[in-house]
This record gives structure tokens, sequence and C-alpha cells, in this order.
């Protein structure tokens, strides 16, 4: 425990050392879509499809049955908190009943905390163990718990006046859109809903939203208001035995390929329309069609494409061997389909990459260090990041390598597509990086280490920026060349002696000191997690909203990174021969 939270430390540090440049079945896919974000960090359950949003709308019922299996022990029977399992063990899980328990959070926060886990308070991941729209399913349940029915029902009386704009359903077509210059935003687009929390749609009931929405304060008390904006969620959910929309049996598929250094269609291409079951991810045989090929101006087109609601579409692109795809998309009830394709080349040369800022974190004990190692890379070229042109035995890439010094223990990282390397000599990240993007790559370890001896950080990157070493206890000393002391810093508790410099070294080259001084006993040092083997490849689109793992909340929120809407599609296997 101890260690993950130095890890979330650690990650603030190199935020505040670079605020001024900000961070960054079927053959699996590169990338679609513009990178101007780095590509998230979402963790991604094997063989599903995670969007980082619903890709159907949150069902209640279902997310009731799953509560009352998997949570109603801990939160308990209401949602109250006082589940036995929790009393019995002395927590305060948080109560769902008390509306300032949602109102503040998002609902991709509320279920990144479901995927994710609390283990602080003893709370365990669920993306293992269900499926992305299950997790959906009962984060919108019990972030709705909050909400009373005679509270729902006042705010549907009141929604009619918000309907002459919003609709009916909510989807912004009501008679008075079409005089709004920018439109009005559709309370039924799951991407956008989950990003809004109820706080964030009551100031806009309460204020106005630019020239679009006036304000309500006058006109709604405070009370209503909080009631309009519960309706207005609602409209963004169902229940199972809702009456579903009757759609078409078939539908039309198209979309334009584009390369991200030209935009100019390379010749000879074809798409090939790919469909996944929306819940588990599984290849469907009756989306496979054949081929249709890109026209000069980069389009293409599939008609009369057989329709499924439950079966996601993904439209695939293979340039210089590698598989490129569109991001998956639901055909709900239209008669069309737009899936654009966004294609890269490919480079694998170190001298297109840099390493912009380095923060590394020791703890000595008596005869062994616990190191936690976070470098900021920049992808300086036009072209998809692949540093090392290595692939995993399963045919995951090696897109970048931190190796580790000679006789380190690896201990298992926190980094969704970061893992330990097969030999156990680095750490490696199978995501490739975009065009002019930027990545965390980590490494934790322990170390075997005798006062006085040559320490080597090494590193196959060029570096070129700030590089920072944090050394507790306060008692410890860095001698180095290259990085002067800068004072004392009380991180988290503890105090530490900072040391470092603007550094430029070469690819290859190591960050080389010696410790001295009076370490930690070595009976308060941790014991390593085993190494874990090497997963089976997965086929996963980390999403901008997608949420990364909570140690990087930190460093996300301060260099104002959006985590909603997906940007990179991973790579996963080896290029066709």
């Amino acid at each position: 425990m101890r260690i993950w939270i130095r890890f979330g430390l650690i990650l603030g540090a190199l935020a505040a050392i670079s605020a001024c440049v900000g961070l960054g079945g079927e053959p699996p896919i590169v990338s679609t879509r513009m990178p101007a974000p780095p590509p998230t960090l979402t963790p991604v359950r094997p063989s599903v499809i995670e969007l980082g949003y619903p890709l159907t709308p949150p069902d209640l019922t279902q997310g009731a049955s799953i509560y009352a299996q998997q949570c109603a022990g801990c939160h308990g029977d209401t949602g109250a908190g006082d589940g036995p399992v929790a009393l019995n063990a002395g927590l305060m899980p948080g109560n769902f009943r008390d509306p300032a328990s949602a109102r503040s959070q998002t609902p991709h926060e509320w279920f990144s905390t479901i995927t994710n886990g609390r283990i602080e308070n003893l709370m365990p991941p669920w993306k293992d163990a269900l499926s992305e729209q299950a997790r959906w399913d009962v984060a919108m349940y019990t972030y709705t718990l909050h909400t009373a029915p005679d509270d729902l029902a006042l705010g549907a009386m009141l929604y009619q006046e918000c309907a002459e704009c919003h609709g009916t359903l909510g989807k912004g077509d009501g008679p008075e859109a079409l005089k709004a210059p920018k439109g009005v935003k559709d309370l039924t687009d799951q991407g956008a809903m989950v990003t809004l929390s109820d706080e964030s749609m009551f100031k806009m009931v309460t204020q106005g939203f630019e020239e679009v929405m006036p304000s309500f304060a006058d006109s709604f008390t405070e009370s209503e208001r909080w009631a309009v904006v519960a309706y207005a969620r609602s409209l963004s959910l169902t229940a199972s035995g809702a009456p579903a929309a009757q759609a078409e049996d078939v539908l039309d598929v198209s979309g334009t390929v584009t390369l991200f250094s030209t935009q100019a269609v390379p010749p000879g291409l074809s798409v090939s329309l790919r469909a996944f079951d929306a819940q588990t991810g599984q290849s469907v045989e009756s989306g496979v069609m054949m081929p249709a090929p890109v026209a000069e101006d980069g389009t293409y087109r599939f008609e009369d494409v057989p329709r499924d609601p439950s079966v996601a579409y993904l439209a695939a692109v293979t340039y210089l061997g590698y598989p490129f795809g569109s991001a998956p998309m639901l055909a709900e009830n239209a008669p069309t389909l737009t899936l654009d394709v966004v294609l890269y080349d490919i480079t694998t040369a170190l001298t297109d990459v840099t390493a912009t800022a380095w923060v590394t974190q020791i703890t000595a004990y008596d005869g062994q260090l616990e190191v936690i190692t976070v470098i900021q890379v920049q992808n300086l070229s036009e072209s998809l990041m692949f540093s090392t042109g290595e692939f995993l035995s399963d045919g995951r890439p090696i897109a970048f390598s931190l190796p580790i010094p000679d006789g380190a223990t690896v201990l298992p990282p926190e980094v969704s597509g970061q893992l330990i390397a097969p030999d156990g000599r680095a750490m490696i990240d199978t995501q490739p990086l975009p065009p002019r993007g930027q990545k965390l790559l980590t490494a934790r370890y322990t170390l075997p280490y005798t006062m006085g001896d040559p320490l080597s950080l090494p590193t196959d990157l060029t570096v070129g920026g700030v590089v920072r070493v944090l050394i507790r206890p306060s008692e410890m000393r860095v001698e180095s060349d290259t990085l002067p002391p800068l004072g004392e810093e009380f991180i988290g508790g503890d105090f530490y002696k900072a040391y470092g410099d603007q550094i430029a070294l070469k690819a290859g080259l190591s960050l080389d000191m010696v410790l001295s001084g009076q370490p930690l006993a070595v009976s308060a040092a941790p014991t390593p997690a085993p190494t874990p083997a090497v997963s089976a490849p997965t086929v996963g689109i980390p999403s901008s909203a997608a949420v990364t793992s909570d140690i990087l909340t930190p460093i996300l929120a301060l260099m104002g990174l959006v985590v909603v809407g997906g940007t990179l599609v991973l790579l996963f296997r080896r290029p066709k021969q």
C-alpha cells in the first residue's frame, strides 16, 4: 500500500517539473482518429471492447440485480453503507442515499471506482469480474440511488419547459432547437452524459449555458432544479422490459480513409467490416463482409449490412502490414453508419523519441533499495512510434522498453499496457505512441545495494530535460557529477533529499550516482510480489474517458488532460509478413 501511495506522489512531482510541456479473435487494431491528446492508460478487460462510455443506455434493473449480488454485503441493501460485511470489518462505505455522495462526481469517475476499486478501503476492482456494460449498469444504479421517485416525477413535469429545445426524449430535437446557433445538447448522448456531474448540470440549469440555454434560477426553486437534473439524467438510462425501438433489418456503412501525415489516401487499399458482440467483444461472423475498395478520394461504402442492435461495427484497413481501425460503433436506429479510419506511418527510430522529464524516487533500506522511476517520453515524429521493433511471443509489440539495473526485482506495474519483460530485466510498454504524442513509462523495483557502491540507472532513450532524484530517509545523500543537491522536501508525510538538474544523456547511457548515509532498518523493507506471467493478447480501445488507474489521477488533473472519448486503438500483434 505504501509503495502505491508513493507512486502517486512521484507522478505529482513529475507533473510539477514538466508543467510547461504537459503529459500525457480478430486481428487487433492500431489506431484511428486525430491523436491530439496522448493515449490514455485505461485498463482493458481481456477480449472486451472498452470505450469508456456505455455502448447502450445503462440498465437500472440489471444494475440493481448486480448490486444485490455483489455490493449489498458492504454497502447495504438500500445503499446506505450499512452492509453486514462492512459493519463487521469496521468499514464505513459511502452512503449512496446521500445526494452529496454522488453529485460532485461524474458518472465516469463513479464507474472508474467500480472498475479499479479502492484498495485502501478494501474495495476490490471489478474490471475482470464484470463486463464494461455491467459496470455501467451498476454504476448508474448506485449513482442515482439518492433520487426519490417523487423528485423524478416533479422533474418530469418541469422538464416540459426544457422539451421545447431538448425534445421530449432529450435528443436535442425540440421545436425550438433549430433556432439555437450552436445546436442543443443531446441528453441521451452517452459519451457526453458520463462526463457531466449532477452539480455541473445543476449549475447550467441555474446559470444558463452560453447563448443556448437560459437561466432557470428565477423560474425554479433549488429543489425543483435538482429534480429537473435528475429527470434529465434519467433520459440517458433505461430499465429491462422497456419497449425497444424498431429498427430496419439492414444499414449502409461508409467512411473515409486518410493518412495522418498527408491526409492523402494511399492507393490500392481496401476496407474490411467487422462486427463484435458489444457485451463480450467476441467476433460476430454475420457482421464480416467482403472487403470494399477505397476510392481515390478516400471513401468506401458497404450496402445492406445486416443490422444487429447488440453488435458494434468496426472498419479495418491493413497498411504497411499493420492493421488500423475505426472506433467501434453501434448501429442503433439510424439507416447509416459512418466509420472513418486514420492510418499512420510507423517509425522505430530512437532518434524520433526523447525523454523530456525523469523522476526517480529511492527509499534506502539496510542492504536494499526500493526504486520508483517515471519517465515522460515525447514522439518527435509524424509517425506512430514503435521504438523497439520487437514483439512478445503472443504477438503484441514492445513499443517501449525501460531497462532496470542488474540484480533488481521488478514489482508489478500500476499502468495498463505496461508489463514486466519475460526475462524480468525491463519494464515494457505495449502501446505505440501517436505522432507528436507524449506518455509516461514507469518502473518499480527493489535492488540489493551496499552503501558507497556505484548505482547506475539505465535507459535506452535520449534524455533531454529536467531530471530529479528524491531519496529518503533524509539522512541519505546522493553523490553525482550531474545531480547537484536541491534541498530537502516534505512529500506525503516523509522528508526527502532532492537532487537534480537540466540534463542531456545520449541513448544507452545511464544516470550514475553513489549513495551514502543511514538507511532504514531492513525490517521496514517491502516484500516484492511475484512476477506475473505475460498475459494473453487482448482486444481493447483505451478511451480518453477513459479512466486511468487511480495512481495517474493527480498528474492528469494537474496537466488538464480530458479523460473522455477514445483516441487510440491499441496495436497488439506483429505485422503480416
